[in-house]
């Protein structure tokens, strides 16, 4: 992970680990404490065509959506996933 982590006002944890998820180009993913131990949920795998390789930390609007930012090629990108009841979209 090239940056640290982000707590919601809720406690959520949040964090982008660069190279990493289903794709490879980097997740956006949220740890939860479970009785036996961290699990981790994904909240949006990157793909490439909509960003990848995130870098600097996540940021929690005040409607709770999630905003970062990416590095895929030669450009950044800012991406912004909107909490949509208990899931994301980007």
């Amino acid at each position: 992970m090239f940056a640290g982590v982000t707590f919601d006002p809720a406690g959520k944890i949040f964090g982008a680990p660069a190279y990493y998820g289903p794709n490879g180009y980097g997740t956006v993913v949220e740890p939860a404490k479970q009785k036996s131990g961290w699990q981790e949920k994904t909240v949006h795998g990157l793909t490439g065509s909509d960003g990848g390789y995130p870098y600097g930390n996540i940021m929690v609007e005040g409607m709770g959506s999630l905003c970062g930012t990416m590095f895929r090629a030669a450009t950044s990108v800012a991406i912004r996933c909107r909490r949509a009841a208990a899931s994301f979209s980007r």
